[in-house]
């Protein structure tokens, strides 16, 4: 287990040395820049917070900061540190959301903004019970995985928060994403599922709509796009998290999704998932 410790809020300041890895959005924006400190490391989300990792990965300080929101604080924690410790630790995290079709785990996987929340919203309103949403664990069980439950509410950009609820977003809102609670009309499931299904969304939003089979090697190669990795110079560790990915994608049957990323283009984009993930709508998007 890591503990958290909740310091003192303080403002960035620029650090000796210069990052050895980045995420960066795909508007060019800095998402987290990853730093050494000795042994441990520093991971920097640019204007929000600081989070020192030590060496054996069983504490972490987090440095807001000032002004920062406590609650956006905790989501940062929540869904971008303790993935990056759990891969490290020889877990498997992946960026993405899921829901339970029919009892079964189907994942969606995709860049910041490709519509993976929004889709397993729409699901989980349909009935489609949510499991998670931004960070997908699995844990292995012989040939097959099961798909952990995570918090019961979803966070969601204004514009879907407003078409999923039907309610306008606030005037003052600042883009960032909203959370959405279980009790707004959202099934949840809170049981670990069976992993059936993986779909790994299109960067092309205005692509046409459509359900593909991806082999191993093709899934293999998106997915490691998904991945929360703490030290990318550590070839051991990044090899073993490079087979962990590599048997997912032999033992999970894998898609690309495409679609015009529309509401309108919603519902028929839902019943195709739920088609194809029950088996029954072949690979026939249309």
């Amino acid at each position: 287990m890591t503990e958290l410790h909740r310091l003192a809020a303080r403002q960035q300041t620029s650090l000796a040395d210069s990052c050895f890895d980045s995420w960066v959005t795909p508007s060019g924006a800095v998402r987290a820049e990853f730093h050494r400190i000795g042994d441990g490391f520093l991971l920097r989300f640019p204007g929000e917070a600081d989070f020192e990792i030590f060496p054996d990965l069983d504490r972490v300080h987090s440095h807001p900061e000032p002004g920062l929101d406590p609650d956006y604080l905790e989501s940062l924690y929540t869904n971008a540190v303790l993935p990056i410790l759990g891969n490290h630790r020889g877990g498997l995290f992946l960026h993405g959301s899921a829901v339970a079709i029919n009892g079964r785990a189907v994942a969606f996987l995709g860049l910041s903004r490709s519509g993976k929340t929004t889709l397993a919203a729409a699901l989980a309103q349909q009935g489609h019970a949510l499991l998670t949403e931004d960070v997908i664990e699995l844990v292995r069980s012989g040939a097959a995985y099961e798909l952990q439950p995570k918090s019961a509410a979803l966070r969601l950009f204004p514009d879907s928060a407003a078409y999923l609820t039907g309610r306008a977003p606030p005037p003052d809102h600042d883009g960032l994403k909203q959370s959405i609670p279980a009790e707004a009309g959202l099934a949840y499931c809170a049981e670990p599922a069976p992993l059936s299904h993986l779909y790994l969304l299109g960067r092309d939003r205005e692509a046409e709509f459509a359900i593909r089979p991806l082999g191993a090697a093709a899934a293999l190669a998106e997915m490691l796009h998904h991945s929360f990795i703490l030290d990318v110079e550590d070839r051991q560790r990044l090899n073993a998290h490079f087979c962990r990915i590599a048997e997912l994608c032999e033992s999970i049957p894998c898609s690309a999704l495409d679609y015009p990323r529309r509401y309108s283009e919603l519902p028929r984009v839902l019943d195709a998932i739920v088609r194809n993930s029950l088996g029954s709508g072949g690979n026939d998007a249309g």
